[in-house]
């Protein structure tokens, strides 16, 4: 059996040692079958051809043990493997459904904020055994803006939360991982979950002690400064932002979990090209676009 494999820049070749780390880690392993390779029966000393199973008409039984070892132990790893790409996928989807959240949410509070989304809910609304009425559930202007701010705030929230399960699904161990950068991605959506998860209208940070008074960084995307943070509001300065928390998503995707950008033989993306009705630019929470 060989084993191929091509580490990301996060795996450290120490860790190849550990099966278990080995097969849940992000590698590209190929599991090949044995080679062609000839064996000497022990109780007739005839060579035996291990590749088309040709063992003579008197295999000897430790041959056939080895050999059915052998495929076994070839199988397990190949149920292994397809499991782990398996939740991999998974994974990946679901940080993708995390993301559409996140962009949809950015529309509605930019369309509500510029007064262009449409408020229009059923006359009457049943649902089960309950039923609602217009009157009772149509929103003015100004309730719309105050609840597009906190849908924006909840997909933050979701990406967040989305971002720490696909870490700890992919990496064993990912709090205590030999690379830095592992360490910071889940402690930062970990942190920003908690955030949410104990407020989530006005998510407030809540820092472990043995997280304390610590700068985590992933590269040139986030940094989080945990120092006096315990017990204060969740301010975007403090990570850097909702984008700093998507292209978190997306480290999260390419970097740990293999996905790929699907791209055309000219390697431009296959993304349908889309465009704006109305042309916006954004500075924060700035809003800027032309009134002719």
């Amino acid at each position: 059996m060989r084993v191929h494999y091509q580490p990301s820049k996060l795996l450290r070749s120490g860790e190849a040692a550990h099966l278990t780390s080995f097969i849940s880690w992000r590698t590209q392993v190929q599991i090949l079958s044995p080679r062609p390779r000839l064996l000497r029966c022990r109780s007739t000393g005839r060579m035996l051809d291990s590749e088309s199973g040709d063992f003579g008409s008197t295999p000897s039984t430790a041959v056939q043990i080895r050999y059915s070892v052998i495929r076994s132990f070839i199988d397990i790893i190949r149920g292994l493997w397809r499991r782990l790409m398996e939740d991999n996928t998974v994974q990946i989807r679901l940080l993708k459904a995390a993301e559409l959240q996140f962009r949809l949410a950015s529309a509605v509070r930019l369309a509500t904020t510029t007064k262009r989304q449409p408020l229009d809910l059923p006359l009457v609304w049943t649902h089960g055994k309950h039923k609602v009425e217009y009157d009772e559930i149509a929103l003015t202007p100004e309730e719309a803006d105050y609840a597009a701010c906190s849908l924006h705030r909840a997909a933050i929230y979701l990406m967040a939360a989305q971002i720490r399960e696909a870490v700890i699904s992919a990496v064993p161990n990912a709090k205590e991982h030999s690379d830095q950068e592992v360490q910071s991605v889940y402690q930062i959506s970990r942190l920003i979950r908690n955030a949410f998860a104990h407020h989530p209208l006005y998510p407030t940070w809540s820092i472990d002690d043995d997280c304390r008074d610590r700068t985590v960084t992933v590269g040139d995307i986030i940094r989080l400064d945990t120092t006096s943070l315990h017990n204060k509001r969740l301010d975007w300065r403090d990570y850097g932002g909702p984008l700093a928390l998507l292209r978190l998503s997306q480290f999260v995707r390419y970097q740990i979990l293999g996905d790929v950008h699907l791209t055309n033989e000219d390697g431009k993306s296959t993304r349908a090209t889309l465009s704006p009705s109305i042309e916006y630019y954004q500075q924060g929470n700035l809003l800027l676009w032309s009134l002719d």
